[in-house]
């Protein structure tokens, strides 16, 4: 394949534009060609900014990632924290739902590694052991991108229920829940936020740490 000498297009353009591509038509419509159709430009113009098809589509997830609003570090609590923050992940991907199979493919901590690293050194700083840092990073990406993909899964599910009901003791538990779904989100949140302020009070005052540290407070 011979490549053109010097770029015809933008990067950061061609970048959104697949986005927009999987936006409107699916995951499945995006290709080099179809993006290359889409800003006029012959295929091999694109290998200039990316190496092949992958190299682009973890592009597009680093522009989806970025839209994400990062929450203000001077927490009040753990819990409020992880909560802010996931909110903010989750929604930021359920705007780009056609692109979640590749959130999974390519998970933030791999696309946008800095952002992990500034949220492992606040964790350090506010003295969570070192070797619980990456547990704490992954929890945090299973819990919103899972979240988003089931909402996501359940929508399709509910588009297309025939009204049959379910039975048995998971469905009883279902329907003894009178939580939203978001309000049970909201609730693995917090309890991941209070463990991390629990992790944290242990370093710094041992299992029985006083009760104010396990809430996260700071000092």
């Amino acid at each position: 394949m011979v490549r053109p000498t010097t770029p015809l297009i933008n990067k950061q353009v061609a970048i959104k534009t697949a986005l927009d591509i999987i936006d409107d038509e699916g995951l499945e419509s995006i290709s080099m060609r179809r993006l290359a159709e889409r800003l006029g430009v012959s295929s091999p113009s694109l290998y200039h900014h990316f190496q092949n098809k992958d190299v682009l589509l973890q592009a597009v997830c680093g522009l989806i990632f970025r839209e994400i609003p990062l929450p203000d570090e001077r927490t009040e609590g753990w819990a409020d924290f992880v909560m802010r923050t996931a909110y903010g992940s989750r929604e930021v991907m359920l705007q780009h739902r056609n692109a979640l199979p590749l959130m999974a493919r390519f998970p933030p901590r791999q696309v946008i590694p800095h952002i992990y690293e500034r949220f492992g050194n606040l964790l350090l700083k506010r003295g969570l052991p070192v070797d619980m840092i990456s547990v704490i990073i992954s929890s945090f990406d299973t819990l919103v991108i899972g979240s988003a993909t089931l909402k996501l899964a359940r929508a399709k599910e509910d588009h297309g229920r025939t009204g049959s009901e379910q039975s048995g003791p998971l469905a009883e538990w279902e329907r003894a829940n009178p939580r939203s779904e978001d309000e049970v989100f909201g609730l693995m949140c917090r309890a991941l936020g209070d463990r991390i302020a629990s992790y944290i009070a242990q370093a710094k005052h041992g299992p029985a740490g006083p009760e104010s540290a396990y809430l996260g407070i700071a000092p």
